[in-house]
């Protein structure tokens, strides 16, 4: 079956058809195809969150920790509701996510533009209390929402990690798992054509290798980081939006720019302080 639209990178499993519904896209065999795609396991990525939500043992969209109470993610992750989420930290999720290995969401801010239809600004907050990042006993540190507009493509590539299916329909994989995928300029992402040419904006970041495919993130990944390391930080310049299937060749990754909403997070975590 074909994809008639934007298919956003959230785990059907998790959020259900109903929300790729409202993001545009149809049941395809991608809808719940493989993980971090030709990627590997991931070095100790501590800034990575999950999302779980209610009554779910296991994460449907990622994260990342920017400070000490808040979770930068996609507002597609969260768009159709966000009461009793937990947020889960570490390297290592399974099928066994207890409340001890979580903590609760106290709040969630969409960005107000958000436009489900093209995925536009894409981006949204997830806060919780002061403290409870305790709870993870160490294993949770922060990374830097970037403020560069132009580090993704100046960089050349960048890291793209999360708990995304292993195969179609099938498990979800224990631990991280992470790809480098190169910076595609978003005059040639657009030059794909289609929803590409139609939606993909300055506020956003392609990446995917153009010419072979193969390397993407994918469904069960949306919301996680799209990152560089530079001078030993951590620079979060994306965030997973969507993509037409994943890993296919003139077909990349679209990940939210992080950089174009630099004055919205600090706005938004400084009403939070």
């Amino acid at each position: 079956m074909g994809v008639s639209k934007n298919v956003v990178r959230a785990s059907m499993l998790g959020l259900g058809v109903s929300l790729l519904s409202a993001c545009g896209a149809s049941s395809s065999p991608d809808a719940s195809s493989t993980k971090i795609v030709g990627g590997e396991i991931a070095k100790e990525r501590p800034f990575m969150a999950g999302l779980v939500f209610r009554g779910d043992d296991y994460a449907s969209c990622g994260g990342a920790f920017i400070n000490d109470t808040t979770v930068l993610t996609a507002a597609h992750c969260v768009a159709d509701g966000w009461r009793g989420l937990r947020i889960a930290g570490g390297h290592r999720l399974n099928k066994d996510l207890s409340t001890d290995k979580t903590v609760l969401a106290t709040d969630v801010v969409l960005h107000e533009g958000y436009d489900a239809d093209k995925n536009d600004n894409d981006i949204a907050l997830v806060f919780i209390k002061k403290g409870d990042l305790g709870t993870f006993g160490g294993r949770v540190q922060t990374a830097h929402a970037n403020e560069e507009i132009n580090l993704p493509e100046t960089a050349g590539s960048a890291i793209v990690s999360g708990w995304g299916a292993t195969s179609s329909g099938g498990d979800y994989p224990d631990e991280l798992r992470e790809v480098t995928v190169p910076v595609i300029s978003v005059a040639k992402c657009k030059s794909a054509g289609g929803e590409y040419g139609d939606d993909v904006t300055e506020h956003q970041v392609c990446a995917g290798d153009w010419d072979h495919g193969g390397i993407d993130s994918c469904q069960g990944d949306s919301g996680g980081p799209l990152f560089v390391e530079q001078n030993g930080a951590t620079e979060v310049v994306g965030v997973v939006s969507w993509g037409l299937g994943c890993a296919d060749k003139k077909k990349p990754g679209v990940y939210t720019r992080v950089a174009s909403f630099k004055d919205w997070i600090q706005g938004k975590v400084a009403g939070h302080g």
